[in-house]
């Protein structure tokens, strides 16, 4: 992701049109790394999410927690039928990949995805 924004809109945009109180503007977009998420965490204002050198404050509330169990509902009754792996709640921190930390309001963990089909409890 380029951090040359030349707008707070271009910025917005890229992110996915979120609305831009969630865009934290420190440390500048672009620059955030995993440490200053966890920094940001460990301030317990709100949860985050690292996106491609961004620190994006995650929305909570009633709709969000509605639709997340609707969904995960569905997804449960799939997967589990199937045995194609596990799905997680909004508990579930994930690192898609350096410099990319999610915290989603429901995944999907296939058991390819997980050594020896074991959880880790940290």
């Amino acid at each position: 992701m380029s951090t040359d924004y030349l707008t707070v809109a271009d910025l917005q945009e890229r992110l996915g049109g979120i609305p831009p109180e969630r865009i934290c503007l420190f440390p500048s977009p672009g620059t955030a790394t995993e440490e200053d998420l966890y920094a940001a965490m460990e301030r317990r204002d709100g949860i985050y999410e690292l996106v491609d050198g961004v620190l994006v404050r995650k929305p909570m509330g009633l709709y969000e927690s509605v639709v997340a169990v609707q969904i995960s509902g569905l997804l449960s009754a799939f997967v589990n039928e199937r045995r194609l792996g596990l799905v997680a709640g909004a508990d579930g921190m994930m690192k898609i990949v350096p410099g990319q930390i999610r915290y989603p309001d429901i995944s999907f963990i296939s058991w390819d995805r997980l050594q020896g089909h074991n959880l880790r409890k940290e």
